[in-house]
């Protein structure tokens, strides 16, 4: 084991939906740093080989390193309502979509139409939050992942599948997404 690991974390611009889409096919995973004692936010990215490289070294190090970056914002317990490929939830990068949902059923039954006619080749789960510290969060979605390049990656979606998702959008009902963020599964109790 090191004993020590640099992280090269880089500035960025600001971008939109569109710019951090292409940032992450070219293997860039995007942040922003919030700090607790000002009003300013540093957009940052961290190349994908820089996370696979500290994936393969001392992990506690590398998670010393990202913490001088982070603070903890929240912590959550929620609770299933419908799971995809649940038998199968042992990828260790996880995506995680925090969001306020209006209309719990008006959400699922759309969800639901969604997933069935498209559903996912990895551990994909819808929940509730049952408690937590963070307001405004009513629902979460929990993607799994082999690792970091298929979390950049994401799907490449038919057009047919496309047409799905904006049917979806637009028939959820009233969802804000309140935080999105990227996790590595380092241990599982159950």
């Amino acid at each position: 084991m090191s004993n020590e690991f640099n992280l090269n974390i880089n500035k960025r611009d600001l971008m939109n939906k569109g710019g951090r889409r292409r940032a992450l096919k070219e293997g860039k995973v995007p942040g922003v740093y919030y700090s607790h004692d000002s009003k300013d936010s540093i957009p940052f990215y961290i190349e994908t080989t820089e996370l696979n490289k500290a994936q393969k070294a001392d992990w506690f190090l590398f998670l010393t390193q990202l913490n001088q970056f982070i603070e903890p914002v929240a912590s959550l317990a929620g609770r299933a309502i419908k799971a995809y490929n649940e038998n199968d939830d042992s990828d260790p990068i996880h995506q995680l979509w925090l969001m306020n949902v209006s209309n719990s059923s008006k959400f699922l039954n759309s969800w639901t139409e969604l997933r069935d006619k498209f559903p996912p080749s990895n551990f994909l789960e819808l929940g509730t939050v049952v408690s937590g510290r963070e307001e405004g969060i009513t629902h979460y979605v929990l993607s799994s992942q082999k690792d970091f390049k298929d979390l950049v990656e994401g799907s490449n979606d038919s057009k047919e599948e496309s047409d799905a998702w904006a049917q979806f959008r637009a028939e959820r009902g009233e969802t804000k997404l309140v935080r999105s963020f990227a996790r590595r599964l380092v241990k599982k109790w159950k």
